[in-house]
């Protein structure tokens, strides 16, 4: 998560804020939101490890349609295979 959060502050020169971890099976599950020049960004993040490293990703939506984008993200989540 460390290197995670290093790029997204680089990319969009904002602050990463980690709101939770949770871990489910291999994977570890985060929530966070991302404070940038544009605006303020909520996310869910999900990260696993293998052989080679780290596996994750991030999805996620502006601030205030977060809840309303709800379904569509936790369609992408539950969709992805990470570490497997």
């Amino acid at each position: 998560m460390a290197a995670a959060r290093r790029g997204v502050s680089s990319y969009g020169g904002g602050s990463v804020r980690i709101k939770s971890q949770q871990q489910q099976g291999n994977a570890v599950y985060y929530t966070g939101t991302t404070s940038s020049r544009t605006g303020i960004s909520e996310w869910v993040g999900v990260f696993a490890p293998t052989q080679a490293g780290v596996i994750g990703f991030f999805t996620g939506s502006a601030q205030g349609t977060f809840q309303r984008n709800q379904p569509i993200i936790q369609d992408i989540i539950s969709s992805a295979h990470v570490g497997e």
